[in-house]
């Protein structure tokens, strides 16, 4: 195995990347009490700096994408994990407007793929925020740590890792 390969399997199955570029924070700090209060799941939130894609936090596959709701996406990580990434405050609002999904349910994606675009001054035009929520919904494995408080880039940063002591929880 090269250690390309390596490296990929870990950002998979033992991390999460950023799925897009610019300053992650917690989920606490939503201005979404859905998302802050943790009803959907925890996870951390990213305030984008431009438009750009939304890319797969980790190996795994569709569980979800909607050409009505371009905005939010189901995924099921090959580690077990959940997850819904969410683009925008209310952003189902304007109707999948400055939206593209690049992929379909039941696909299987790669940690760095493109998955859906998303034009960041046609959000703030409708009024709404485009915080954009990874929210780990469900997880067959425990010991998950959420990075915030950073610079992230898109497909590199590490946002969320297992911790491999027992006992750890979300």
């Amino acid at each position: 195995m090269a250690l390309f390969d390596f490296l990929k399997n870990k950002a998979s199955d033992d991390c999460m990347r950023a799925i897009v570029s610019g300053e992650v924070r917690p989920i606490e700090t939503v201005e979404d009490e859905v998302f802050s209060a943790k009803i959907l799941g925890n996870g951390v939130a990213f305030e984008p700096d431009k438009s750009q894609s939304v890319v797969c936090p980790a190996d795994g596959v569709v569980t979800t994408a909607d050409k009505a709701m371009p905005h939010a996406l189901g995924l099921k990580l090959a580690n077990g994990a959940e997850v819904l990434i969410h683009v925008g405050i209310d952003t189902v609002e304007i109707k999948g407007k400055g939206f593209g999904l690049r992929v379909s349910k039941g696909q299987k994606v790669a940690c760095g793929q493109p998955l859906l675009d998303f034009d960041l001054d046609e959000i703030l035009a409708s009024g709404h925020r485009p915080t954009i929520m990874l929210v780990v919904t469900e997880t067959e494995k425990p010991g998950l740590r959420l990075l915030s408080g950073m610079k992230a880039v898109a497909g590199q940063t590490i946002v969320a890792e297992y911790d491999q002591k027992e006992g750890s929880e979300i």
